[in-house]
């Protein structure tokens, strides 16, 4: 389930209001939420996943998420929470290389990281966050792809992005984008 989580970068993965989890798993793991931090989900679900013996699921609806104006999410603007969300996936990515510390989860882990580099680029193409981010996200990315070139969980798809991205000024990764971005 962790690998499938990291390699997919799905939010519906992550997300803890619909899950059920023993407080046990927690406190025998010390796994903790960081305090005030929005979209703690991505730093804290994987940690879960890996650290149970068990996975079931149930069809029944239990909970029913309620929002609030005193929420964290509400006292940040859309391109402050998109830039909260893109750092929390890139720091997930970067900590579950030291929590699940295997040579196989070292490899997913690095893939993991390019998927967020990925998302920073394509946020900035997009508007969601400033421009600037592209230019250092894409070198990021470049060395990372290059680094990884061999690593058996680099799909295709993320080759196709190194070629576009490869291409001078990336315009090639740039126009591609702008085409199958529409609405992010």
């Amino acid at each position: 389930a962790t690998k499938n989580f990291l390699l997919k970068q799905q939010d519906f993965d992550i997300l803890i209001w619909n899950k059920l989890c023993r407080k046990s798993l927690f406190d025998d793991h010390a796994i903790y939420y960081p305090v005030g931090q929005i979209h703690e989900d991505n730093l804290t679900t994987y940690k879960l996943f890996a650290a149970a013996k068990k996975i079931q699921y149930l069809k029944d609806e239990l909970y029913f998420y309620q929002r609030k104006n005193s929420y964290i999410t509400k006292n940040f603007t859309s391109t402050e929470k998109t830039l909260k969300r893109l750092q929390a996936k890139e720091q997930m990515a970067e900590e579950a290389r030291k929590y699940l510390n295997t040579p196989d989860f070292d490899l997913v882990c690095d893939i993991a990281l390019i998927y967020a580099y990925f998302a920073f680029i394509d946020n900035s193409i997009t508007g969601h966050i400033e421009k600037s981010y592209f230019k250092e996200y894409r070198k990021k990315a470049l060395k990372a792809l290059k680094s990884n070139s061999q690593n058996p969980y680099l799909t295709n798809k993320l080759r196709l992005y190194n070629k576009l991205l490869s291409s001078p000024l990336s315009a090639l990764y740039w126009i591609f984008r702008k085409i199958t971005l529409k609405s992010i």
